[in-house]
């Protein structure tokens, strides 16, 4: 920081290189974020495709509630 602010007091200087480091972390934290976000798009791309690849027919069967037992039944 003395190379870019040769002139600064010792508190400016402190408060500068605060300045940076929060920035710095701040910015670390927006590209990990994104690259999560890419991640969960590609999972949900994935499976979008998967789930397009089933046959129709390997779809879980719709269920009928069920009947009452037969020796209720009149």
């Amino acid at each position: 920081m003395e190379a870019a602010l040769p002139h600064a007091s010792e508190d400016e200087r402190g408060a500068a290189t605060g300045q940076r480091l929060h920035q710095d972390v701040t910015a670390g934290v927006w590209a990990r974020e994104a690259e999560w976000e890419q991640g969960r798009a590609r999972q949900a791309a994935a499976k979008a495709r998967a789930e397009a690849r089933q046959p129709a027919s390997s779809a879980p069967p719709s269920r009928s509630p069920p009947s009452a037992p037969r020796s209720i039944r009149s």
